[in-house]
């Protein structure tokens, strides 16, 4: 039986978010998704998360971020959790437009670097692999 994939999205256009809810569904992958709108909500969620009560203190299985978004952008983001020793391990997979920073977001810890389609049908594989679901 598949567990469900706890996800923190960070996306700031709801269409983008509204694409991946469809493709999760379409994919058949059970999701429990947070979304946030900027890197900094992000940061603000996953640092309150462990103080609140210990059903909430989980932190997400994995965190899907664009690049591009208003004050903080993507980068700057994995380069600030990393500094948290408990949001550390949390898989990052960045999900953007925007080509040609793959080596750059590796460099900094970034486990996978998706381009974004209309299906996510990319993204849809590699959380099937990585989660071992079939």
């Amino acid at each position: 039986m598949q567990k469900n994939i706890s996800i923190l999205l960070i996306e700031d256009v709801e269409a983008d978010a509204k694409i991946l809810k469809h493709a999760f569904n379409k994919g058949k992958l059970k999701v429990n998704m947070t979304r946030v709108g900027s890197a900094e909500e992000a940061i603000e969620y996953l640092l309150l998360k462990g103080k609140s009560s210990e059903q909430d203190n989980i932190n997400p299985d994995i965190i899907i971020l664009d690049i591009k978004m208003p004050g903080m952008d993507g980068l700057d983001f994995v380069k600030n959790i990393k500094t948290y020793p408990q949001l550390k391990p949390i898989p990052i997979i960045v999900f953007s437009t925007i080509r040609g920073r793959e080596h750059e977001f590796a460099k900094e810890g970034v486990n996978d670097y998706i381009l974004k389609s209309l299906d996510a049908k990319d993204l849809i594989t590699r959380l099937k692999a990585k989660f071992n679901i079939s």
